[in-house]
């Protein structure tokens, strides 16, 4: 199996003039959004961040996202600054090209995980290529868009005062089937259902080398693994997994959709897997409790971690 690193630490920085701080890495996955539910800003939550659901797979020029929460404008933030960069050194350096084509996952509509959408930049840019995916098993959604047709509603009066119609992008709607292999150069994605109020579906997406699974928005039975899950993700190096809730008070919130780190960790040791990302945590988690779940999580598996906004996982690129 081969080892990702994460990488400690927080850091963003989106200066065109300086070298950013995943330039060093030319494959990486970077967390730009943690929390679930709600985006939240506060002096208790600096140290892991308040953005909603964002991930982002770069290998050199392409970037792969997982959900469009709030963290999504910094993603896109970034990437503007890149696009300046190519610009300003393009007449030096012919051979360079921006990376302008990007492909965003959505693995649900509930707004914490797309309310990013109306705020990123390449959208507005005609500069830049962008492909929505979503899965459905519904023929007739095949035909129509659906999150076309819920990205109108969300983004139509009163709720937001620039519809479809301002994003200047070349992008597109793309439905696909749940367990459909999706290529997309050397990677291939999965979109698989995890049990949410409303539906939704997890991804595991594998470069050969590499396989990452992002599987946030689901709900377990207690004292019982979901074995589909456990088959969908069995032996990736990385599990992404909805932790808003603890054990302990986990009975208080059944029927809302969400999860526990410590599932999240009997699914990754009965699956083999490498490591556990302990993500779409609670708007009440403040820094002190995330890292007294941490240090828990340590006790109890090592491979277990907390994500943060800005943190970067390192995957060796061995081409």
């Amino acid at each position: 199996m081969a080892c990702c690193e994460v990488m400690a630490g927080r850091k963003a920085s989106l200066n065109s003039k300086e070298l950013h701080m995943s330039e060093a890495y030319k494959y990486y996955l970077k967390f730009w959004g943690t929390r679930g539910s709600l985006p939240v800003n506060s002096p208790a939550h600096r140290k892991y961040g308040g953005n909603s659901a964002c991930v982002e797979i770069r290998r050199d020029r392409q970037s792969i996202i997982f959900d469009a929460g709030s963290g999504l404008h910094l993603l896109g933030e970034e990437l503007m600054a890149e696009l300046a960069c190519e610009e300003i050194n393009r007449a030096s350096s012919k051979n360079r090209e921006a990376m302008r084509d990007i492909d965003i996952f959505i693995s649900h509509f509930h707004t914490d995980h797309i309310c990013g959408l109306p705020f990123f930049a390449p959208l507005f840019d005609p500069h830049f290529t962008i492909r929505l995916h979503y899965i459905t098993d519904d023929k007739r959604t095949q035909k129509t868009d659906k999150l076309k047709s819920i990205l109108e509603n969300y983004m139509s009066s009163p709720f937001n005062p620039i519809g479809l119609a301002g994003f200047k992008a070349n992008y597109s709607f793309c439905p696909h089937k749940a367990d459909e292999t999706i290529k997309l150069g050397a990677f291939s994605i999965i979109g698989h259902p995890i049990p949410h109020p409303n539906g939704c579906h997890a991804y595991r997406i594998s470069d050969g080398r590499y396989d990452i699974v992002y599987a946030t928005d689901t709900e377990h039975i207690r004292g019982k693994l979901n074995e589909n899950l456990i088959h969908f993700i069995k032996n990736s190096n990385l599990l992404i997994y909805d932790s808003t809730y603890d054990d302990t008070h986990f009975a208080r919130y059944i029927g809302f959709g969400h999860s526990t780190w410590q599932e999240g960790i009997r699914l990754c040791q009965a699956a083999n897997i490498e490591k556990l990302a302990i993500f779409h945590h609670s708007p009440q988690a403040t820094d002190d409790a995330l890292d007294k779940i941490a240090a828990k999580a340590r006790k109890l598996w090592a491979g277990a971690f907390v994500a943060a906004d800005f943190q970067l996982v390192k995957l060796a690129d061995e081409r």
